[in-house]
């Protein structure tokens, strides 16, 4: 290969950050993108690193950059495939030397070819911008859209306003805690499928005052949907995403407290940012403050 007119084997990088940008594409406002930025960065610099390594030993940008993208090929597969055929294949053992048979057959074919490995660089560069298309697409919408925070808090105004509350009894009215063990397993499977006794720490929870339901379950298989039902206090049948989206943000359980003047402090987890409620008083991003005092 003519190092002074070879094209230039970018598609390494993309294919670097691609499952990230790929994964928040698909879950745009359920996740921040700023949450993809370390992973990128990370699995940038490994690529990098790696090239440099393979430069090194091989004498040739082109075919380093094509074991590269190979060893990413294999990595970011790996689960996936699993997942898929795991069943079939039984053990990982036996998935590994498939994809070491692979590699060796990877390898044979950049042997044969890299007489003509300039025209294997231009297709993998034209194949990881395509693969760019749609994520970037859908990602670049959403920066040129209006913030998710603002969109929620102006839904706020068409969500049927909720009238005042009073509090019945003569006591101050109370603190309310509401922690959501998200996928905690209960008691009873815990028991049965791994053997473990889980009444020291339920037991710990009724002292402190929580109350703990047995037996219970959450009515859909994914978070957002157990707690869009959970804060508004019914069974959701939304007509879309967006719409389901507005009942979470703007739930009637917070206008029943707010009404009833309590002060809304939420503890972010990272998932769903605490400045998108719109009733949020003080907000916790995992661990700090907005407010210097709450």
């Amino acid at each position: 290969m003519n190092s002074r007119h070879a094209p230039l084997p970018f598609y390494f990088a993309l294919f670097a950050i691609f499952p990230f940008v790929f994964l928040y594409s698909a879950n745009i406002g359920e996740l921040s993108i700023t949450q993809i930025f370390v992973p990128c960065l990370v699995s940038l610099l490994i690529s990098i690193l790696t090239l440099g390594a393979g430069f090194a030993v091989l004498r040739d940008l082109g075919q380093a950059a094509y074991c590269v993208a190979l060893l990413q090929l294999l990595f970011f597969s790996y689960g996936h495939v699993y997942e898929f055929i795991g069943d079939f294949l039984g053990r990982h053992i036996h998935l590994i030397g498939c994809y070491s048979v692979a590699a060796a057959g990877a390898l044979f074919l950049l042997f044969r070819v890299r007489n003509k490995l300039d025209e294997v660089t231009k297709f993998l560069n034209f194949m990881s911008v395509s693969l760019f298309f749609l994520p970037a697409l859908a990602v670049g919408i959403t920066a040129m859209s209006p913030t998710v925070e603002k969109e929620i808090a102006g839904a706020a105004a068409d969500n049927s306003s909720q009238e005042v509350l009073k509090y019945s009894r003569s006591s101050p009215i109370p603190d309310v805690y509401y922690i959501i063990f998200d996928g905690y397993t209960g008691a009873a499977s815990l028991q049965h499928f791994f053997g473990f006794d889980n009444k020291e720490f339920l037991g710990f929870l009724k002292e402190k005052g929580f109350e703990v339901v047995s037996d219970a379950h959450s009515n859909y298989v994914h978070t957002i949907d157990s707690l869009t039902s959970t804060l508004n206090m019914e069974l959701g049948n939304y007509d879309s995403g967006d719409a389901r989206k507005r009942m979470f943000y703007n739930n009637q359980v917070t206008k029943n407290f707010k009404a009833l003047g309590y002060k809304y402090v939420h503890v972010a987890s990272g998932l769903h940012a605490a400045t998108r409620f719109a009733s949020v008083d003080v907000p916790f991003e995992q661990g700090f403050s907005k407010e210097s005092s709450v």
